[in-house]
């Protein structure tokens, strides 16, 4: 069994145990290489944690964080808000049912300068929605 264990682990394994049967061959030589590796039953980005950006934003979905990210980090890594969105409606939804909370985040205050701290730090499993502005918006 070999599982877990490096090429050059495996290698290092493989000589001591050979060596024995070759004490009069002298130093031996043995290469291990990893040709084929097992996919995991779980895609690796299925692992990493995640936001979700749905709406009137250029390319919606699920995004992995890797590091702390700000609401404005996020809208970026969707390419920006689309030509219909509500600047002034967007929602952060955090956590289900009774214990949701909503963020509301104005944009157009926040690009001229103000409201800073509603550019809030993200976490895991937030729900950024960006609506689509009304015909008087």
């Amino acid at each position: 069994t070999v599982s877990g264990l490096t090429p050059q682990r495996l290698e290092r394994v493989l000589k001591s145990r050979l060596q024995r049967n070759y004490k009069d061959a002298g130093e031996l030589e043995v290469t291990v290489a990893l040709t084929n590796a097992a996919k995991p039953d779980v895609p690796e980005d299925d692992l990493k944690p995640k936001i979700f950006i749905t709406g009137e934003v250029l390319r919606p979905g699920p995004y992995a964080i890797r590091q702390a990210t700000t609401l404005v980090q996020a809208l970026s890594l969707a390419g920006g808000l689309g030509p219909f969105a509500a600047r002034g409606r967007i929602q952060v939804r955090r956590g289900t049912g009774a214990n949701e909370q909503i963020f509301s985040f104005d944009y157009k205050s926040y690009e001229s300068g103000g409201s800073p701290e509603s550019n809030i730090s993200l976490q895991a499993g937030d729900v950024i929605i960006v609506p689509e502005r009304g015909f008087l918006e």
